[in-house]
């Protein structure tokens, strides 16, 4: 099976007449390319009797097929491990059953080619996978019938732990900071990739607005995104540079971390398309529109408004990244700049770090009512695991040091060369002033 995965979701939705789905689907199988095919899209299309058969017949036709669902009221999770009929791994995911019972799994897919994560409403969701039992289908293994340690072995083994959203490039501009040795600071390294069980992971560029000169945006990207690809090629036996899915499913197969990287902030591109398709040539694959000011393109959440959401040039930005193929990041950004985001982009966007205001009811994280848009069109929101993030207490005394932190860490930094040492003890001093945040918090709001 080669590495490419087809979404044929978006198709299936406005090829009423199934024409073109037929056409892609027996290309795919031509070439043995995985389909995924959104439980949304699959279901509002089923409601056609007509077209259920269809959808059906074409599916078997292209051989398997993986059915990205969500079902957040189950309360039983199981490890699904994805086989060829070679018993090569095709993918492995944390799935959540449809059914408590793992029993009445086996009874309703025995022997399964396609990974079930619901995402539908109840009524749909026998209806989904009844008719799903002539396929090919994959088997699901209930984590409740696992030992504990047993099931986290295998989850760790098979699943590919992707991280969205991490810093560390302008450590490397900055301190000098390397990918190979230990830290006992700052997000990652080699060494704690290695024992995480990370295998993939979106590098953020980003230049703070308030923080450097505007002429200053532009090449400071480029020197972290630079200072990035050294450090992937300095530790190729370790890592990777990917530059699509299909590299990250073979980078993370052979046993390396695959490396990708991000723009944070529209601001970056200096204005420019032609920048932004320079940026992707050289490995970017996503762009949040606005970091933690409003831009040409996008109002910021800890902006001012100054489009009332995207601005015309901003829907032209979302229409050429999705022609080029670049992920659209909506954190940061407004409320209505998500929304126009989600109403004007073909794919579906992403948050890569943002979290949930019913939680932690703070300025940079997202109402209830916006996650639900973002999913509804297929995207997915990214958990950020700051504190401040998940408790409004934390980002209370957050908010509260910040200005003095600032001012102790610049008195430290304006003096050369810089004395990281003591600009990270000032960091971890505001640090420990923070509450510690039960991170169970999250698993009582995951209705989306």
């Amino acid at each position: 099976m080669s590495g490419i995965t087809l979404d044929v979701g978006g198709l299936i939705a406005i090829d009423r007449n199934d024409r073109r789905i037929l056409s892609l689907l027996a290309r795919a199988k031509e070439r043995a390319m995985r389909i995924t095919i959104p439980a949304t899209a699959l279901a509002q299309a089923m409601r056609n009797p007509a077209r259920q058969v269809r959808l059906l017949r074409l599916i078997r036709q292209a051989g398997t097929a993986l059915l990205t669902l969500h079902r957040p009221d189950a309360t039983a999770v199981a490890l699904v491990l994805a086989r060829t009929g070679t018993a090569d791994i095709v993918d492995a995911h944390i799935a959540v059953c449809a059914t408590s019972d793992p029993a009445d799994l086996r009874r309703i897919a025995p022997g399964l080619t396609l990974i079930i994560v619901y995402k539908t409403p109840p009524r749909l969701r026998l209806d989904i996978i009844r008719p799903m039992k002539n396929l090919v289908l994959l088997t699901l293994l209930a984590a409740a019938q696992l030992p504990a340690q047993d099931r986290y072995a295998r989850l760790l083994r098979d699943i590919l732990i992707f991280d969205a959203h991490i810093d560390t490039p302008h450590y490397f501009v900055d301190e000098g900071y390397r990918l190979r040795d230990e830290h006992k600071y700052y997000e990652l390294d080699i060494p704690r990739m290695r024992k995480g069980k990370l295998g993939a992971v979106m590098f953020g560029l980003y230049a703070q607005p308030q923080d450097f000169p505007p002429e200053r945006w532009l090449p400071r990207a480029l020197e972290t995104l630079e200072a990035l690809h050294a450090e992937v090629a300095v530790n190729k036996q370790d890592m990777e540079f990917a530059y699509t899915a299909a590299d990250v499913e073979r980078i993370h197969k052979s046993g390396k971390l695959a490396a990708m990287a991000s723009l944070e902030g529209g601001h970056l591109i200096a204005d420019s398309l032609g920048v932004l398709r320079v940026f992707h040539r050289l490995g970017v694959r996503y762009m949040t529109l606005a970091h933690f000011a409003s831009n040409n393109f996008s109002d910021s959440m800890t902006g001012i408004e100054i489009h009332r959401g995207l601005s015309k040039f901003g829907r032209e930005l979302v229409g050429e990244m999705n022609r080029i193929g670049m992920i659209i990041d909506v954190s940061h950004i407004s409320d209505k700049a998500v929304l126009d985001a989600v109403e004007n982009s073909r794919a579906p966007v992403i948050a890569s770090h943002s979290s949930v205001k019913a939680i932690a009811p703070i300025v940079r994280n997202m109402p209830d009512s916006v996650i639900q848009a973002i999913a509804k069109r297929g995207g997915v929101i990214c958990i950020n695991f700051h504190a401040g993030y998940l408790e409004k207490a934390a980002y209370d005394v957050y908010f509260r040091n910040r200005q003095a932190r600032d001012e102790e860490i610049k008195a430290v930094s304006d003096k050369k060369p810089v004395n990281w040492e003591q600009v990270r003890a000032i960091q971890q001093k505001y640090f420990d002033k923070m509450p510690k945040v039960d991170h169970k918090v999250l698993l009582r709001h995951i209705d989306h």
